[in-house]
């Protein structure tokens, strides 16, 4: 009786100490899968197992979690690289007008024709009135054309050659080239001017509006329009134009976005008619040379 009394305590103690493991057991494997669990969303560096979002410059691509709990969990990477949110993407008026901007600082040389609806003047005394000038253009700072001016009531061709500083026109009476005189006022040569020309029209341009297609001399154009600050084109269009700000429209190639047309137009509210210019452009890029005319 002793005898089974004592195997019966000692398999009693035997089986608290097997149940007092398994708890245990329990327990801590239950704290280090909870560990783990934590590690695999903690962003501490510190460990060689914890995984970190280290930027790259490679492409974002999905893939498989690092951490060896979460292997068959794949993530995708955010955007990298130079990636800001806070910056919109450009409007597609903005997104056009650099388009053209870009061609036209392409285009070394142009052909043009500029019609003037108004009054335009080439001299400080207003007597010498620019009607219509045909001519080519070359990069940076050169042009030859010939203008239609009008003195009093008589009408003259005269021929005009401008390179960088400048400038020479043809004598009214008998046609000789000569000096452009001091106070000549008008250089078709600035149309190529990055600042004062057509491309400081683009640079400036606000409330720009996208236009509707149409077809000019068999070519697909688009219209652009806006406006910009009469100082900013004054010297272009030999300050003919007045008005705070000056109604531009361009029509562009929508295949190369050549600049095929641009107006510039003073306001409705001006006391007089509103003076308009247009200058028509063809033959982008075609070789052109302008040299200074024999005196």
């Amino acid at each position: 009786m002793t005898s089974i009394n004592i195997f019966n305590r000692m398999t009693f103690r035997h089986l608290r100490s097997y149940i007092s493991v398994a708890i245990i057991t329990l327990v801590f494997g239950g704290l280090i899968s909870g560990c783990a669990v934590t590690d695999a969303f903690s962003t501490d560096t510190g460990g060689d197992d914890a995984p970190t979002a280290t930027p790259t410059t490679e492409p974002s691509s999905a893939r498989q979690a690092d951490h060896p709990n979460f292997r068959h969990r794949y993530f995708v990477d955010p955007p990298r690289g130079d990636y800001d949110p806070s910056i919109s993407a450009e409007s597609p008026e903005d997104e056009l007008l650099d388009d053209v901007a870009n061609r036209w600082s392409e285009t070394d040389t142009v052909h043009f024709d500029l019609d003037i609806d108004g009054n335009t003047y080439l001299d400080g005394n207003e007597t010498i009135e620019l009607k219509s000038v045909e001519g080519d253009l070359k990069r940076p700072d050169r042009a030859q054309a010939e203008a239609s001016v009008q003195i009093g009531f008589a009408s003259f061709d005269v021929g005009l050659v401008v390179i960088g500083d400048d400038a020479y026109t043809t004598n009214f009476l008998n046609g000789d080239w000569e000096r452009a005189p001091s106070n000549f006022d008008f250089n078709p040569a600035l149309i190529f001017d990055d600042d004062r020309g057509v491309g400081g029209v683009l640079e400036n341009l606000d409330d720009v509006e996208i236009g509707d297609e149409s077809t000019v001399d068999g070519t697909e154009v688009v219209e652009i329009s806006g406006v910009v600050a009469q100082e900013d084109i004054s010297q272009l269009v030999a300050g003919s134009l007045a008005g705070d700000e000056i109604r531009i429209k361009l029509l562009v190639d929508t295949e190369t976005n050549d600049i095929i047309e641009i107006s510039l137009a003073e306001p409705d509210d001006v006391e007089d008619d509103p003076t308009t210019w247009i200058i028509s452009f063809s033959d982008h890029g075609e070789p052109v040379t302008i040299e200074a005319p024999d005196l």
